[in-house]
């Protein structure tokens, strides 16, 4: 198949969709530059495991800096050779196969628990092709045993991974569990392409680079949706061909208007998606990485549980059950854990899709990654990006700064596409508390409110407190108490400090034996302590004197009393003013209790203080 017919008798389905090199015929025969598909996979088949076999004979080392710029070549005739390098002989073409890195790629694929003997069997089995492209205009294949994904990529993007390797490769050490793309190996095809000297002279040398990743989203699980998201807007819809497509890939928008209100995931899982993806785009961000995309592959379990649970695409029925690599799903990726009471069927649980509901309450299993990483911000997209903010906003093309590119991308994921299930508030045992935001109407007294006297308030006063039971109370009753407490214990506090300043007071403190019921203190089961304090105000200083001054106007028998306390007989010696100074204090006791004031009172108030002074 020339040129010529490739272009004249196919059908170009890579000229509205800007798909690049591939192209498909109306007989359905796939070309990928001119190339008919099936020779690349076959000639890759054989290139990888010949690198991967030699790379195991020899022997191994750590990685060195170096080995991140080694470039295998290795030349496979058709005939095959023995000298230097024995190679097999094939019925293709002569190709020649480079392979990237190859003692690093293996440290990679050792940190993911891939053996090389897994790895080759993995490689050597027939591929599963992907029909559904994109807008890459690149190849998909899928092992059998539905671990690996082969892509083709642009020659830009293969010199971008070589330069990443060194950094990527310390990103993996630090951190395994991670939604970015893991590489496992890179490779390069090359043929010469003879053609009629008429058209193009004696040859063309056809390099078709090839990287091998990590599967994200697994073939026995029925796919729903599919959504590729950036968290822009500019021309983020999915176009008329792509929706007539019977698996189609959905965008930005498209998922806005699908989906308004979003995912609902738990807390946990929330929480442990957000902290990955930060971490993440953190990464990104360092090696000045924008255009990436987050791949949301949704199967519904509630739809997939009433009809037939048939695969999306067929799986070899002699490949290995259980996963051989390590941290390959979502929920081991974000390091999450099942939901012992939603857990669901045994299947999706291996499958690690991470578990979500719908607005309307359908269950979701969700299968996530970040992809298409391998666009630098270099000069071309600096001036994409300055193009574009001339015709639309700036802020809402993909094309923008890596920085900035990551705060949108994770405030669109965490914003628009997940979001918590609302916490249920705890049930109460006894609502004896009053609910916020309810009329009265509709609020009920509890059975165990009984009224007391408010302290703080005028006797007689009609608007008690009501006096909760202790032994029903509940942590939303203590702190609305606590608050009522706090409030009137510093009001009356400021009263009795004003009072305190004018006049004086005494205060006792002693331990309480019993625990306080009482809606203004806070029921706890420690025993309090009760500061009881006396205060004396102006009223009473008024009152007091009053008193004394009646008490001065007794009749004549005490006034007799009174004067024979004074020193008017004249008696001799120091000792009868001592026994005259003793009958006043004894005389002033038996009427009133004098002494029991202080002196401050004993010298404004009353005439037996003065006596008393004056002797």
């Amino acid at each position: 198949m020339n040129g010529d017919t490739a272009e004249g008798d196919g059908v170009d389905i890579g000229k509205k969709h800007k798909l690049g090199h591939l192209r498909v015929d109306t007989q359905g025969n796939t070309t990928f530059k001119r190339l008919p598909t099936n020779q690349l996979v076959e000639a890759l088949q054989l290139g990888i495991q010949y690198s991967v076999g030699g790379l195991e004979a020899r022997q191994a080392h750590d990685v060195l800096f170096q080995d991140f710029l080694a470039v295998e070549i290795t030349h496979f005739p058709k005939a095959g050779r023995t000298m230097p390098k024995a190679t097999p002989p094939h019925r293709f073409n002569d190709f020649t196969m480079r392979t990237y890195a190859p003692v690093a790629f293996r440290h990679f694929r050792e940190k993911f628990n891939i053996k090389p003997a897994d790895y080759l069997a993995s490689i050597n089995r027939p591929f599963r092709e992907l029909k559904n492209p994109g807008a890459s205009g690149s190849l998909f294949y899928l092992t059998a045993d539905d671990e690996f994904i082969i892509k083709t990529v642009q020659k830009k993007e293969a010199e971008f991974l070589k330069t990443l390797l060194p950094g990527y490769y310390m990103n993996i050490i630090q951190n395994q569990r991670t939604l970015l793309p893991k590489f496992f190996g890179l490779y390069c095809y090359q043929v010469t392409e003879f053609l009629p000297r008429n058209k193009r002279g004696a040859g063309e040398n056809k390099n078709i680079r090839i990287t091998v990743m990590n599967n994200l989203i697994p073939s026995h699980v029925q796919i729903h949706e599919k959504y590729d998201l950036k968290g822009s807007t500019y021309k983020r819809r999915a176009n008329s061909v792509e929706r007539q497509k019977e698996s189609p890939t959905w965008k930005d928008l498209d998922f806005i208007e699908r989906h308004p209100q979003g995912f609902f995931l738990d807390a946990d899982t929330f929480t442990a998606l957000e902290k990955t993806v930060e971490r993440d785009c953190r990464v990104l961000a360092s090696f000045h990485i924008m255009d990436y995309s987050f791949l949301i592959g949704v199967h519904r379990i509630d739809q997939s549980s009433e009809s037939p649970s048939t695969p999306a695409t067929p799986v070899d029925p002699f490949s290995p059950k259980p996963k051989r690599m390590i941290y390959s799903t979502p929920m081991d990726n974000i390091q999450a854990q099942f939901d012992e009471q939603n857990k669901p069927d045994e299947h999706l649980v291996k499958a690690g899709g991470i578990p979500a509901r719908t607005a309307d309450g359908q269950k979701l299993s969700l299968y996530v990654g970040i992809i298409d990483i391998l666009q630098s911000y270099q000069l071309r997209k600096k001036l994409e990006h300055t193009l574009k903010s001339v015709v639309t906003d700036g802020t809402q093309i993909s094309v923008t700064h890596p920085n900035y590119y990551s705060e949108r991308f994770r405030k669109f994921l965490f914003n628009t596409v997940f979001k918590q299930i609302p916490q249920k508030a705890p049930k109460l045992k006894d609502d004896t508390s009053t609910k916020p935001g309810l009329p009265a109407s509709n609020q009920t007294t509890p059975s165990n409110l009984t009224p007391r006297p408010n302290p703080f308030k005028p006797h007689g006063h009609d608007d008690n407190p009501p006096r909760l039971d202790h032994t029903n109370s509940i942590s939303s009753t203590e702190t609305t108490n606590s608050r009522i407490t706090s409030y009137y214990v510093s009001l009356r506090s400021s009263r009795l400090g004003s009072d305190r300043n004018t006049t004086g007071s005494s205060t006792t403190l002693y331990a309480s034996s019993h625990q306080s019921d009482s809606l203004y203190n806070e029921p706890s089961i420690r025993k309090p302590a009760k500061i009881l304090t006396t205060s004396f105000n102006k009223h009473d200083d008024h009152l007091r004197a009053k008193f004394y001054r009646e008490y001065a106007a007794l009749p004549d028998n005490n006034s007799m009393k009174r004067h024979n306390l004074l020193p008017a007989s004249g008696g001799s010696g120091g000792g009868g003013g001592v026994g005259k100074l003793t009958s006043s204090t004894s005389n002033l006791y038996q009427h009133g209790n004098v002494s029991d004031y202080s002196s401050i009172y004993r010298q404004g108030n009353h005439q037996s203080s003065d006596e008393v002074t004056r002797l």
